[in-house]
């Protein structure tokens, strides 16, 4: 008698453990996708940018506020900049230039697309240009291989 509910206690917990890796499986794979859908949306712009973009000298020429989301939040300033690419003169407004704060007129260094040069960044040369992207979309990368190889091991 002893001995059955040992064998019944066992089936339990192996039915669980394999219950457990089938819900572990999927969660990789959502959040896996839902993290490389984040990277894409927030960094693909950079991304490019970063990856094949042509450096030029710009200028700051003034910032615009924007209204923060609280109305217990600082305001957040992003800065428009002006480069010129020939004779045309492009200008862009930056997606984040709170570090830039300083004053105007403030020379910076652009990345730009030379297919599309209104498509411009401002280069910080340091892990900002990075963030918040490519850590979520490495993680999202990771994830997902990991949720792969467990329904692949699932099937084997």
């Amino acid at each position: 008698m002893a001995e059955h509910r040992r064998d019944n206690s066992s089936d339990q917990i192996l039915r669980f453990g394999r219950a457990y890796t089938r819900v572990g499986v999927y969660l990789q794979l959502g959040l896996g996708v839902l993290l490389l859908l984040l990277a894409y949306h927030t960094g693909f712009e950079r991304a490019t940018l970063l990856l094949g973009g042509q450096s030029i000298s710009g200028q700051i020429v003034r910032y615009e506020a924007v209204a923060p989301v609280r109305s217990s939040n600082a305001p957040w300033f992003k800065a428009v900049v002006q480069f010129r690419l020939d004779t045309q003169l492009i200008e862009f407004t930056d997606w984040n230039s709170r570090e830039y704060a300083g004053g105007v007129p403030s020379d910076v260094a652009v990345l730009y697309d030379p297919y599309q040069p209104q498509q411009a960044m401002i280069r910080r040369g340091n892990l900002l240009d990075w963030m918040p992207w490519a850590p979520a979309g490495l993680l999202g990368a990771l994830l997902l291989l990991v949720g792969l190889r467990g329904c692949l091991h699932r099937v084997r």
